[in-house]
């Protein structure tokens, strides 16, 4: 194992290695100067223990010689060991540990036998007999939030979550005692959150660590929500004004009508485009795409030390500094990185990439249009390097960090695309004149130089010598909307100013990631639209999907069988980007897991009853444990991702209007079940585009079968798929319509008959 190992969502990765070392809040309590002075008698500990512990089998062993003289070096107070009664009876000895001065115990520790895992249990015994699982009963029974296990080669800080999976920091003490790179760093984190005086005063430095770590990252998720607009705005504005794209738009970008068209024909695309980036930047952050490949990671990937996101951002190559650097390189780079992920490729003794396929890689088409593709535009590399930048790095308030999108839900890559919702395209032309982007009441708005002027008289700011510019204020809420200040009569500009209060000066904010300046005539902008309450779109917190998931699922789940569980159904008929089904999926995978595992357990000891001794292989072909789990069996996170592909494949369904609603929705449970053996499409079947409301029109049906390859599958009998995903043939197309025109006849009879009393909606959907 690495000398530090973080499993778990308590625990922001980012923060401890980058940020915490140097956090002011929390640098005086960390007493690193402590930390050097105790490393050498530390090391020399760790060193004699593992001699002493080598073939041991007994846990007081490991008290006496590991955990005692740690508790020393720590200056903790241990209790005297106890039996904690829980819900399956008596657990294993282990020990409260007390700070100075209190009565009631900060954390429970337990150390096992030297040799015994965390993860598993004592030979024979059912998994919820593993000591990891102990310590969390006991911290459960105990009302007790930390807790502390250990055996000669890890010392693990457990923290007690609500959920089936609790959080925790591993510490390699085999590491520690060879002091291999890094290990004096690890010790140094040990140290400051795990010392006796480090629990005082409240909080703790460990509740402190979890409280600054989930806060860092919320405000990065924030500031990522603020930029993407930007990024987006700078995908189009790269469109519309590359050089190589002039002759197709001159056209379309003359006359204003069939300039908006455009831009709205051309917002999806680039929608389209940044979702494919961020697939990527957190596929490979979650270890999803080949980076073990020397010629992905080398050539294709967008991370890593040779990544294309490194070569854009260095001065050296970044297109926006070097001239000569823009040549075309990142744009192609983007384009091949694309079409590898859709089409695969074999690449000799390395290996295979797979096609991933998914429409969200594939160049997206609508006929009869007259507007160009967004992917048959150049939108150049300077363009490439300001968005890679504004979806990897954002300005904090410690200053510039790069963003970790191991940490990142895959909730928050949906709740990003429902935030664009907002938005609609606009350009700013002579009419409007420039615009500047402002800060006004923790909301970000778009405004003239005029109407600025009035806004800053009104709210008494007009005696500035000069516009403040965006500075970071810790009291400023997340800001990610636009709304547009209300018009202003002659009356109202002419009264006195009044004084602003308590209201925080406007500020200016950057135009698409620059200094603060006006946005210049030419400029495409995002403004606030209308265009998630047309589509229905309404972004729901994890929280409350989570308290959804556990009410609407445990009952159901609870005590059944996997075979019972694998029937459920589970349906969102508005699933948005998935974010309802991606907690559907994980609550029941947890629970077929379980099921899984007792099924086992129940066949092994059937086995031991009866004298036998099977091999693993035979216990999980006779406990029923599906293929998948199966090869993954006793690696925990591994048999997780199993469960969750197989409750993805036969339980999950989700309607949505929205097209590209429904790719990210495929793309966000591919990303969940961690699905990387399989394309994009493996759901294709059960996430599909529609109308839950009124179901399917007889225009979306003609759609869906008359777009065909060929000539031959409009004329012939042959079964085809079309853009919907159905299959008919052509005798059976018409029978379906026969029967929609028949229906839609009896909805117009019964309209007339009964004015009033008769919803068509209700009897449309049987069309289907």
């Amino acid at each position: 194992m690495d000398v530090l190992q973080i499993q778990g969502d308590a625990f922001s990765e980012y923060f401890l290695h980058k940020i915490l070392p140097h956090e002011a809040k929390l640098v005086s309590r960390l007493d690193e100067s402590g930390a050097e002075r105790a490393w050498r008698g530390l090391n020399g500990l760790l060193r004699q223990a593992h001699r002493e512990l080598r073939g041991s089998r007994q846990a007081r062993v490991t008290r006496r010689v590991l955990l005692d003289p740690m508790a020393e070096v720590l200056s903790w107070r241990l209790g005297e060991l106890s039996v904690v009664v829980t819900s399956i009876g008596e657990e294993e000895e282990s020990q409260p540990l007390y700070i100075d001065g209190e009565e009631k115990a900060v954390a429970r520790v337990l150390a096992i036998s030297a040799e015994s895992s965390l993860d598993l249990p004592p030979e024979g015994l059912h998994r919820r007999f593993a000591p990891a699982h102990r310590l969390v009963r006991v911290l459960e029974q105990e009302g007790l939030t930390w807790g502390i296990l250990l055996n000669a080669y890890e010392l693990r800080i457990v923290r007690r979550s609500e959920g089936f999976v609790s959080s925790h920091l591993a510490f390699s003490l085999l590491d520690m005692a060879d002091d291999v790179p890094g290990a004096r760093s690890a010790w140094k984190l040990l140290w400051g959150v795990l010392r006796g005086d480090s629990w005082q005063p409240s909080p703790s430095m460990l509740d402190e660590v979890v409280r600054l770590g989930r806060e860092h990252q919320q405000e990065v998720g924030t500031l990522l929500g603020s930029q993407v607009p930007a990024a987006v705005e700078r995908l189009l504005q790269g469109a519309i004004t590359h050089p190589a794209n002039r002759e197709i738009l001159a056209n379309f970008v003359a006359e204003s009508t069939r300039r908006r068209g455009l831009l709205e024909h051309l917002h999806a695309g680039a929608l389209r485009y940044l979702y494919r980036l961020l697939f990527v930047l957190y596929a490979e952050a979650r270890g999803l795409l080949p980076l073990d490949m020397p010629a992905y990671r080398d050539g294709y990937a967008l991370t890593g030390a040779r990544g294309l996101v490194r070569r854009a951002l260095d001065r050296a190559t970044d297109p926006r500094v070097n001239a000569d650097a823009a040549n075309g390189f990142y744009e192609l780079s983007l384009i091949a990185l694309f079409r590898l992920l859709r089409d695969g490729a074999d690449l000799g003794p390395e290996g295979r990439i797979p096609a991933y396929g998914g429409g969200l890689f594939y160049p997206h088409r609508e006929p009869d249009c007259e507007y160009p593709e967004f992917d048959d535009l150049r939108i150049g590399d300077q363009t490439v390097a300001y968005v890679l930048e504004a979806l990897t790095h954002v300005q904090t308030k410690r200053g510039k960090v790069t963003l970790s999108y191991r940490e990142l839900d895959v909730e928050q890559l949906g709740s990003l695309y429902e935030g664009l919702l907002e938005r609609a395209v606009d350009f700013v032309d002579e009419q409007s004149g420039p615009l500047w982007r402002i800060r006004l009441d923790g909301d970000v708005v778009l405004v003239t130089g005029s109407q600025l002027a009035d806004l800053r008289k009104r709210r008494g700011e007009i005696g500035a010598a000069t516009l403040d510019l965006d500075e970071t204020d810790e009291e400023d809420e997340p800001e990610d909307l636009e709304a547009e200040p209300d018009e202003e009569t002659d009356e109202e500009a002419d009264e006195e100013p009044v004084t602003i209060g308590k209201k925080k000066p406007i500020r200016i904010l950057p135009s698409m990631l620059e200094e603060p300046n006006p946005i210049p005539v030419g400029s495409v902008v995002l403004r606030p639209g209308l265009g998630r309450k047309q589509s229905g779109s309404y972004y729901t917190n994890r929280a409350f999907v989570e308290y959804l998931v556990r009410r609407a699922v445990d009952p159901l789940a609870e005590g059944k069988s996997p075979e019972e569980i694998l029937k459920l159904s589970v349906c969102d008929p508005a699933m948005g980007s998935g974010h309802f089904l991606v907690g559907a999926c994980r609550r029941l995978a947890d629970h077929l897991l379980s099921a899984y595992r007792s099924r086992y357990a129940e066949e092994k000891a059937r086995a031991e009853a009866e004298g036998k001794e099977p091999y693993q292989h035979e216990l999980l072909v006779d406990a029923g444990v599906h293929a998948e789990v199966a090869r993954v069996w006793t690696d925990e996170p591994a048999e997780l991702a199993a469960c969750r592909r197989l409750v993805a494949f036969y339980c999950l369904y989700g309607v949505d209007k929205n097209p590209l609603a429904v790719e990210l929705a495929r793309v966000s449970l591919w990303l969940a079940t961690a699905a990387s053996d399989h394309p994009l499409t493996f759901l294709n079947h059960r996430l599909v585009p529609g109308d839950s409301l009124l179901g399917i029109t007889v225009d979306d049906l003609l759609r869906g079968i008359y777009r065909k390859k060929t000539k031959k599958a409009l004329t012939g009998d042959e079964p085809h798929q079309g853009e919907l995903g159905l299959y008919f043939s052509r005798a059976e197309l018409d029978a379906r319509l026969q029967r929609a025109f028949r229906h839609l006849r009896e909805i117009e009879r019964l309209e007339t008959e009964q004015p009033g009393d008769f919803e068509d909606q209700q009897t449309a959907s049987l069309i289907m």
